[in-house]
């Protein structure tokens, strides 16, 4: 039987009754479950518990336990792209569980109105759900690329998806030993020559997806899953 995971923000450390939020509650009827019904439940910041329905919709668990994060800590920087593929990105990118999703205005990308991050935040929920992920990413507001790209810490290797450069996906060696890895994805079009350039005076050196250009919504999970296989998570 598929496991029934519903998201709860805070996991009580002894265990006991907690009350769902409507958005899980909303699940729950989704899923037809009934009082009784056994249920995981995770917080998005490592603890899971085991639990069961109750009359009324709310649960009793207990006592949670805690998971490490997966290692590296990758971190998506997202030239912001048009909504929808913006929700397609933000849902591969969780699914790929990365630590943080940090969205970039760049010369290319669309001018559309600043995405509503709640919304992005279902879209996280959603996603770290189905794939039984107990982590979710931080997602902030768009800031400009050079913002952005600067929030790598010294430590962190920092790698940009630069179009037409290596026709080879040839993983960075340096993936193998790091602990922090900041990712740079381009919107619709890719990075501009000029931001090419800055990303490259901070500390970017290129990450070749392969021989062919890549929708940013096929990049993003390319990327990331080559940084993940490279080093060996």
């Amino acid at each position: 039987m598929t496991e029934r995971r519903l998201f709860a923000p805070e996991l009580p450390p002894e265990g006991g009754r907690i009350v769902l939020d409507a958005e899980s509650r909303r699940h729950a009827r989704v899923l037809r479950l009934a009082p009784g019904a056994a249920l995981t439940l995770f917080d998005g910041r490592g603890s899971v518990a085991q639990g069961a329905l109750l009359e009324g919709g709310d649960c009793r668990v207990e006592p949670p336990s805690r998971a490490a994060m997966l290692t590296p800590a990758l971190t998506l920087v997202l030239g912001l792209p048009k909504g929808k593929t913006l929700d397609v990105c933000v849902r591969a990118a969780t699914e790929l569980g990365v630590s943080s999703i940090e969205l970039a205005i760049c010369a290319r990308s669309q001018r559309v109105a600043e995405p509503k991050l709640e919304r992005l935040a279902r879209v996280v929920r959603e996603a770290a759900r189905q794939s039984e992920l107990l982590h979710l990413p931080r997602l902030r507001p768009p800031a400009p690329l050079a913002e952005v790209a600067a929030r790598a810490p010294e430590q962190a290797l920092r790698l940009g998806c630069f179009a037409r450069e290596g026709a080879s996906a040839e993983a960075d060696p340096a993936l193998t030993t790091a602990t922090e890895v900041f990712v740079a994805v381009g919107p619709e079009g890719g990075f501009t020559p000029e931001e090419i350039a800055g990303l490259r005076a901070a500390g970017y050196r290129s990450h070749p997806l392969g021989p062919s250009i890549l929708r940013v919504e096929t990049a993003v999970p390319v990327a990331l899953a080559l940084a993940r296989l490279a080093a060996g998570s």
